[in-house]
C-alpha cells in the first residue's frame, strides 16, 4: 500500500527535500508542456515570485521553485500543473503525470491522479511523520556511503589505477545553494577527507562544473583509490564485509580528531581544480572545448549562423556555441558583443573591416577577449591575429561565416547534424537532457 504524505505546518519539510536535479528535470518537463504566461500564473497564484527575464521557460520555473518557501508549496504548484483542465484531453494529461513519475521515482515519491488534481505519495509506504523519525546521517553513515560508490564502481571493471568521479553536489559559491545542501555537501567532502586520510582515497582534486547551459555549478571529487585496501587482495572483487572492515578501522582512528575539528572550524571548501582551459563569465565558470597545441594556420572555425560554430585543429572538429566559449550577456542570455567580433571577422572572411579610431578602443578590447579564449582553447599563446594596420585585423587562423545551408547535411559534419539541430534550437524550447540520479 502507498501513502499519501499529508502536509502539515508543524512538520519538518527538509526530509522530503527534492533534489536540485530532480528539480530541474521537472521544470523542464513543465516547460515543454506550458507558456510563459501560464507559468507565470500558476506561480503568481501561489504567492511565488518569478524571474521571466530568464526567457527559458524551464529557468523561470526552477527559478519559481527556489523561491517557495517549503517543499509543501512547491508540491501545491506541481499539483496545479497537472489539474485536467490544462489539458486537451486526459490522454495527454497521463502523459505528462507518467513523465513526472519517471523523475519522482529518484526520491522515492509518485504522482497519482484524481479528478480534479494529483496526490503525491511515498512509494516506500512511510508517512511525513515516519520520514521525519528517522535519525539524521551521521558522519559513518556518508563514509559507508562513499565506501559503498568506490566498491560498485570498481567492481564493474575492475581495473587499478582509474579516476573516480564522486557527486558532492551544487557548489558552495552557487546561488542555487540551500543549507540543507551545503551541510550534505559538507559531510560528504569531510568523508572524501578522512578515506583521504587513512590511504584508501590515495589522491584527489574537486572538480567544478557547469551543469544546464551554466544554470548552476555542480562539484565532483575526483579520487584516486587504492584498490588493495577496498578488496583486501590484488584485483579480487570487493564485498561488503571489507567496507564493514575499513568503517571500523576509520570509526577507530579517526572519530575524535574528526568530531573535535568538526566542532572548532568549517570545512574548507577552498579547494580548486586548477584547470587552464575555463574562462569566468557572470560570476560563472565555463569549460572550453580543448584541443592539444595547434598553430594558427591549423586552425579552421566556421559559424554555422550567428549563435552556434564548429572548430576544429585540422584532425578533430567539436562543436560550440557563443555560451560554450564565455561569449553570452548575462543581463539577457544573448551574445554578447565579443561573439558579434567573432561573427564580422568570419563574414568578412578573416579580415574585419576597416575600424575607426573612435571605435578602435572598444574593438581592440574584443579582440583581446577572443585572442584569450583562442588560445586557452588550442593552448597556443602566440597572438592569433597580425599586427593592426589602418584599423584592420586579420586573422592568422581560418574562419568563414556558412552561407551555404546544404554544406551542414552535405559536407564531413553531417554526423553532427543532431546536435547542431538541438543546439540552434530557441532557448525558450530547451530540450530535456539525460536525467542522471
Amino acid at each position: 500500500m502507498i501513502k499519501c504524505l499529508w502536509f502539515n505546518t508543524n512538520y519538518n519539510y527538509s526530509m522530503n527535500k527534492l533534489n536540485l536535479k530532480v528539480k530541474e528535470q521537472i521544470a523542464r518537463v513543465i516547460g515543454d508542456n506550458f507558456t510563459t504566461n501560464e507559468i507565470v500564473n500558476v506561480f503568481t497564484d501561489a504567492n511565488v515570485k518569478t524571474d521571466i527575464s530568464l526567457y527559458a521557460k524551464w529557468k523561470i520555473i526552477l527559478n519559481g521553485f527556489s523561491n517557495t518557501s517549503s517543499e509543501e508549496v512547491l508540491f501545491y504548484i506541481i499539483e496545479q500543473f497537472c489539474h485536467p483542465l490544462n489539458f486537451p484531453d486526459t490522454e495527454s494529461r497521463s502523459d505528462f503525470i507518467i513523465k513526472l513519475n519517471e523523475i519522482l521515482k529518484y526520491e522515492f515519491l509518485d504522482l497519482v491522479a484524481t479528478e480534479r488534481t494529483v496526490k503525491i505519495v511515498d512509494i516506500n509506504d512511510e508517512t511525513i511523520q515516519e520520514r521525519i523519525r528517522k535519525p539524521a546521517k551521521t558522519s559513518t553513515d556518508y563514509i559507508v556511503d562513499a565506501l559503498n560508490f568506490f566498491k560498485n564502481e570498481y567492481n564493474k571493471v575492475r581495473i587499478s589505477g582509474l579516476d573516480y568521479e564522486y557527486s558532492l553536489g551544487v557548489n558552495a559559491s552557487s546561488e542555487e545553494l540551500e543549507l540543507d545542501d551545503g551541510e550534505e555537501y559538507n559531510a560528504k567532502l569531510e568523508a572524501i577527507k578522512r578515506l583521504n586520510n587513512v590511504g584508501l582515497i590515495t589522491e584527489y582534486k574537486i572538480e567544478e562544473r557547469m551543469e544546464s547551459g551554466g544554470y548552476y555549478v555542480w562539484d565532483y571529487a575526483i579520487c584516486k583509490i587504492d584498490e588493495q585496501k577496498i578488496t583486501g587482495q590484488e584485483e579480487p572483487l570487493a564485498t561488503d564485509a571489507d567496507i564493514k572492515s575499513i568503517t571500523k578501522k576509520i570509526i577507530h582512528e579517526h572519530t575524535h580528531r574528526f568530531e573535535n575539528s568538526i566542532q572548532e572550524k568549517g570545512i574548507d571548501l577552498n579547494i580548486k581544480n586548477k584547470e587552464d582551459n575555463v574562462v569566468i563569465k557572470n560570476k560563472k565558470k565555463i569549460t572550453l572545448p580543448r584541443f592539444p597545441r595547434t598553430e594558427w594556420s591549423k586552425v579552421s572555425i566556421t559559424l554555422l549562423d550567428d549563435t552556434n560554430m564548429l572548430l576544429s585543429d585540422g584532425k578533430s572538429t567539436k562543436p560550440s556555441s557563443f555560451e560554450g566559449i564565455g561569449c553570452e550577456d548575462g543581463r539577457n542570455g544573448k551574445p554578447d558583443e565579443n561573439w558579434a567580433f567573432l561573427v564580422r571577422l568570419a563574414k568578412g572572411d578573416g579580415q574585419t573591416i576597416p575600424i575607426s579610431k573612435k571605435e578602435r578602443e572598444s574593438k581592440k578590447k574584443q579582440k583581446q577577449k577572443i585572442t584569450d579564449i583562442l588560445r586557452k582553447i588550442f593552448q597556443n599563446e602566440t597572438d592569433p591575429f597580425e599586427n593592426e594596420s589602418g584599423g584592420v585585423y586579420n586573422a592568422k587562423f581560418n574562419i568563414k561565416y556558412n552561407t551555404d545551408k546544404k554544406e551542414k547535411t552535405d559536407s564531413r559534419y553531417s554526423d553532427l547534424e543532431d546536435v547542431f539541430s538541438e543546439m540552434t534550437a530557441s532557448t525558450e524550447e530547451d530540450m530535456n537532457s539525460d536525467f542522471s540520479q
